[in-house]
């Protein structure tokens, strides 16, 4: 795991060894194996614990286990409670997107304010797969089926190369301390109705499902890309600004088969 974290992590140009990380840890298997792995490389890391205040005396568990984990390993520690149920009552949102809305707010700000160069999140490669088919019951586009993204400015991903049940295998075989979120094995959520009852029957078909959707997502990302540059240079020959105006020549365009996705991707 060590290894591949690793190269997975100079493949994708992830972390420097100058960075100030600071590391997303709900106290689950997958963010204390994430802030184990960056202690065992030696970076210089941070911890960040969002209590959304959703789970009772569970919520105050989980921070008071990362904080004390924290203390342990002498890490400097961030804890922030929030009213996630009010917030997405204002906003008109899932309970799920406004916790993810406050969260990243607040690690933005915790970067700007303390300094961190890098925001790590413990994402792998069955929320990458869990994330494809959410967007595609909803609708998307190309990039919407390209999972998740390693790189998004200062935040990134370094375990997305690595399954759930390897992450798990790897926290027991090192005994990584962790909690397990009662939630999770719930199926009222949609991401935990793919995760429980979709996956499992794909893998029914092909048991190394996967596998094979990291292939699928690395070929999507790549496909990504091209159409990307493509579309780029359609529109660059297509659509002029000046002075705040958009001009666009629709001669050029009628010829172009993909102009809708010209004009709105």
């Amino acid at each position: 795991m060590v290894q591949h974290f690793t190269t997975y992590n100079a493949e994708q140009h992830l972390l420097l060894p100058t960075d100030r990380i600071l590391a997303a840890v709900s106290g689950g298997v997958d963010s204390m194996t994430l802030l184990w792995l960056l202690l065992q490389a030696n970076y210089k890391v941070a911890v960040a614990h969002c209590n959304f205040a959703l789970r009772g005396a569970e919520s105050d568990g989980d921070e008071h286990f990362v904080s004390d984990f924290a203390k342990k390993y002498n890490l400097p520690c961030f804890t922030r409670r929030f009213d996630t149920a009010a917030y997405a009552s204002k906003n008109k949102l899932s309970i799920q997107m406004a916790a993810r809305e406050l969260r990243y707010q607040w690690f933005a700000q915790l970067a700007d304010t303390q300094g961190f160069t890098k925001i790590a999140i413990a994402h792998n490669a069955n929320d990458a797969v869990e994330t494809f088919f959410l967007h595609l019951t909803r609708g998307t586009g190309l990039q919407g089926l390209t999972g998740m993204a390693a790189k998004q400015e200062k935040i990134v991903r370094p375990l997305l190369f690595a399954t759930r049940p390897q992450i798990v295998a790897y926290a027991q075989s090192q005994r990584i301390v962790f909690r397990e979120d009662s939630s999770n094995s719930s199926t009222k959520y949609t991401r935990n109705y793919i995760r429980h009852k979709v996956v499992p029957a794909l893998q029914e078909i092909n048991p190394a499902f996967l596998l094979t959707m990291q292939q699928n997502l690395a070929h999507l990302a790549q496909a990504n890309i091209i159409c990307q540059q493509a579309v780029s240079a359609l529109r660059a020959k297509a659509i002029q600004v000046h002075n705040d105006l958009v001009y666009v020549d629709l001669v050029e365009l009628l010829d172009e088969s993909s102009r809708k996705t010209i004009l709105c991707d």
